[in-house]
This record gives C-alpha cells, structure tokens and sequence, in this order.
C-alpha cells in the first residue's frame, strides 16, 4: 500500500545502452555526462524537497510536509531500473540532504570502508576534509554548492541542539 511504481522510459533505454544510473533524479547522458533525470516528476519532486527544507529547515519537518500534502518521494529498487515513488521517510531525507550530488558535485571517498572481525563490511563516515575528491560544479545540481554546505550546517545545528538537551542537568521535579 502506498507504493506507486513510474518506469522512466529514458532510465529504461540508458539502461539498455549499457549506461549506469546513478543517484535518483539524475542520471547519465548518451555522452556518459550527469544531468538531471529528464522525468519532469522525478525533478520536480526534488526540486520541491529541497525548496521545502529551505523554508522549514529540518528533515523532519521536510517529511511531515511531505506527508501531510500527499507527497511521495521517488527511489529507486536494488538493481532495477524502475524509479517507485513512496511516503519519504527521515532516512532518506537526510541522505538526501547530505549528498553533494545534488549540488551538482563529484564526491569521491566519503565514507572508509573495512572488514569487521565477523568478515562483515562496516562503512564509516569521513569528515569533507578527509574527501579523497569533490569537485563543485561537475555536474547540474537541484540546489547551488553554497547553498549544500548552508544546509549541512543547519542539519549539524539541529543535531547538536538533540546533543546539548540530552547533555544537560535533569531538571528538577518528579520523574
């Protein structure tokens, strides 16, 4: 319930064409270039979540809207070339906000990755500076470079403020 399914008939050729599909809502071009997926719901989806975060400033807050409005965001299934438009959820709306892609940047190196004991694969962040690569502007992006780095601060302040009230003195008063 609530999973509607939207085959991009132009992700389904670049497909064919031997052509890898990269984050949702951008793909490569006949030219092997990035540009915006050119399913005008897939961009204005987008577009939209990045216009809303900008007005409500919070993914949290960007989910609700979505939710409230009737809004789904599109994604795509493991190895398949079908975009499925779902209830976007705070997950996903942070990976999404955290992804330099969507301000048109090549990222390369943004997370280390090493076996656990268990022979298990563990990813662990790393800090931009640490970025084996990133270049602003390789590509067009739904939102501008300042405005990613302006949006990564205000999720940072966000978080922090969870950080400081957990960090605080109990107050007083029965439990």
């Amino acid at each position: 319930a609530g999973l509607f399914v939207a085959l991009s008939s132009t992700a389904i050729v670049l497909n064919e064409l031997g052509l890898n599909i990269i984050d949702i809502g951008l793909v490569y071009d006949v030219a092997g270039d990035v540009v915006l997926d050119p399913d005008s719901q897939i961009r204005e989806t987008i577009a939209h979540f990045f216009e809303t975060f900008s007005r409500v400033g919070s993914a949290c807050q960007v989910v609700k809207v979505f939710r409230d409005e009737g809004l789904h965001f599109p994604s795509r299934l493991r190895n398949q070339v079908g975009v499925v438009f779902r209830p976007l959820n705070a997950s996903t709306a942070i990976r999404t906000l955290h992804n330099p892609r969507y301000a048109g940047a090549y990222a390369y190196g943004r997370r280390r990755y090493r076996r656990a004991a268990n022979g298990t694969k563990v990813h662990q962040a790393r800090s931009r500076s640490e970025w084996l690569a990133c270049i602003p502007n390789a590509h067009p992006g739904y939102i501008t470079w300042d405005r990613f780095q302006d949006n990564l601060k205000l999720l940072q302040t966000n978080g922090r403020s969870y950080e400081l009230a957990r960090a605080s003195p109990p107050r007083e008063g029965a439990a």
